[in-house]
């Protein structure tokens, strides 16, 4: 196999590197992508810093001016959520093949993105190559092909598959978007089932694009450096904010699940399973407005409710009767 792909006229490959407020970490972010140069000259990055206030998008510029044949900066906006900022950049990528890193992730050297190139140049049927990839929590790194749950999608799945395994994870992708390479021809950026802000995330209903168009491959090398942190907009200890991102995940799902007649036992499990979820948060906030904001998206997507979440929205009702609930609650968690 040949050690890098020879460089071209235009840019075979787009990295997008999002960020907010990752004063800390979006040099160490950038550099890891500049390295990916020695495996494909023929790269571009492409970087949508959104709306950061603490001089993160001042460090993005002076990278940009540093290297201005590889790096392109967006405009600065107001901050305007991860959705909008991911699918902007998307746009404005020259690539054949794109992929991305968040500004406190990083990407790790290797051969991954040659081995992704050139199955995706060999396999016109295949639109995205996933791989292995490290997950430090706490300090610790726990590597993705150790992961029994990780195993079944560690080779060549149908797009169908990669669908329902996307819409019917709890917890966790079965491949992170960020661990993959995919065909930028294969993403309708203008789709509303693609571009949503009311999704609250880019990466499910992008997979569900490219497992409408095609399959998914697989290379055994760790292409990423995945941080867990409590600020994340997936894991955060603000209650709102876990809150809000949940409850339109939910949406995504049941969206995506009626548009691709996706009702399998998996996605049917992980709907039921969201619906209990954010219920349970809404109820513990003590604030009627997401009791009422939850039970419209159950009921106008004619969810089945598990009996626990109907319970609690049930006591929801009795404003006296809710308040002495959750105080119980939180005596027993003491």
């Amino acid at each position: 196999m040949k050690s890098h792909i020879m460089k071209s006229c235009d840019p075979l490959v787009s990295v997008i590197v999002l960020s907010y407020n990752h004063s800390d970490t979006v040099a160490r972010a950038i550099d890891s992508v500049l390295a990916l140069r020695a495996q494909c000259p023929d790269l571009e990055i492409v970087v949508g810093d959104d709306g950061s206030s603490d001089g993160c998008y001042e460090i993005c510029k002076e990278y940009a001016e540093l290297y201005p044949d590889t790096i392109r900066l967006m405009p600065r906006e107001p901050n305007m959520g991860v959705v909008l900022n991911y699918f902007r950049c998307l746009k404005a990528c020259r690539g054949e093949f794109v992929t991305d890193c968040a500004a406190d992730d990083c990407r790790l050297p290797g051969t991954w993105l040659v081995q992704q190139i050139n199955m995706l140049r060999n396999n016109p049927d295949i639109v995205a190559v996933g791989s292995d990839w490290v997950e430090r929590r706490n300090g610790n790194d726990i590597k993705s092909s150790l992961n029994d749950a990780h195993s079944s999608w560690r080779t060549v799945v149908s797009g169908r598959d990669m669908m329902f395994g996307v819409l019917g994870a709890v917890g966790r992708f079965p491949v992170p978007l960020s661990a993959m390479l995919y065909r930028r021809c294969a993403i309708d950026v203008d789709s509303h089932m693609v571009c949503n802000p009311e999704f609250g995330c880019e990466d499910l209903p992008l997979v569900c694009a490219l497992g409408a168009a095609g399959n998914f491959g697989f290379v055994s090398e760790e292409s990423l450096l995945y941080f867990v942190n409590n600020e994340s907009i997936s894991n955060t200890a603000t209650q709102s904010r876990l809150l809000s991102f949940y409850h339109k995940v939910l949406v995504c799902r049941l969206t995506l699940a009626s548009h691709y007649h996706a009702y399998v036992p998996q996605v049917n499990y992980a709907i039921s399973h969201g619906i209990k979820f954010v219920v349970g948060l809404a109820f513990d906030s003590g604030d009627k407005r997401w009791i009422q904001a939850v039970k419209a998206t159950v009921f106008e997507n004619r969810c089945r409710v598990p009996l626990s979440a109907r319970f609690k929205l049930f006591i929801a009702r009795y404003s006296l009767l809710w308040r002495i609930a959750r105080t119980f609650k939180r005596y027993v968690k003491r």
